[in-house]
């Protein structure tokens, strides 16, 4: 996420996408309460209905920030984060993501070992090629891994 605070609200703001990643969430908050119930007791936490609230919760609870924003503020990828990025780096994204603006990816600074594609459809991690569910990043990924391809074979 390049803005974790805007993805946030944007998944908020979609019922279906609120709903999917805090099933996901949930699910994962479940076994690590079972695996650790010495620790953590996340009951009030699944009891909310939205990502933020239970993120700002689970902050309050159980880490040394202040708030979310402070949390988020940490983890942003804005502006020039990426430009001392020396390895060889491929971004993939789409115009029509509804959680990470695309107008973020154009304001990062990025150094020349960079690459940044931008379609203009694919959702949030959709590029799906067929109805089977083929993804077109799947080759993508293939065709980089291969020797003579490789991004660390760059000159």
């Amino acid at each position: 996420m390049l803005d974790p605070e805007k993805s946030t609200q944007a998944i908020d703001a979609y019922p279906f996408l609120r709903k999917y990643f805090r099933q996901k969430w949930s699910r994962s908050l479940l076994k690590k309460q079972t695996l650790f119930p010495d620790l953590y007791d996340f009951s009030e936490v699944l009891r909310l209905p939205t990502i933020a609230e239970m993120t700002e919760l689970m902050l309050q609870r159980y880490s040394a920030y202040e708030s979310s924003s402070d949390y988020f503020r940490h983890y942003a990828v804005l502006g020039d984060a990426l430009a001392d990025l020396t390895v060889p780096t491929l971004i993939i994204t789409a115009q029509d993501d509804p959680i990470i603006p695309v107008a973020d990816f154009y304001n990062l600074k990025l150094p020349p070992s960079t690459d940044l594609i931008i379609h203009r459809y694919g959702g949030h991690n959709g590029f799906l090629e067929t109805l089977s569910g083929r993804a077109w990043y799947e080759q993508k990924i293939m065709d980089l891994l291969r020797p003579d391809r490789s991004p660390m074979n760059r000159d």
